[in-house]
């Protein structure tokens, strides 16, 4: 199933990050929430360090992710 397309579940959020360093690409990473790890590992995803939430854009799942 899309996980943008299913109903927000307490904490599950797919995030963005864009990192461009002055190029003309940027450089896109994805994080899912630890409540979202199952989904996570569905899609192959490995656990990595907390990237700081300051620069992230939720894609889908539960908008109040931050305060979690």
């Amino acid at each position: 199933a899309d996980f943008a397309a299913r109903p927000a579940v307490d904490g599950q959020a797919l995030l963005l990050l864009r990192e461009t360093d002055g190029r003309l690409q940027c450089e896109l990473t994805a994080y899912f929430t630890p409540a979202a790890a199952s989904l996570a590992r569905a899609w192959g995803a490995r656990p990595c360090l907390r990237p700081s939430p300051d620069n992230l854009e939720r894609l889908a799942g539960d908008a109040g992710w931050r305060a979690r």
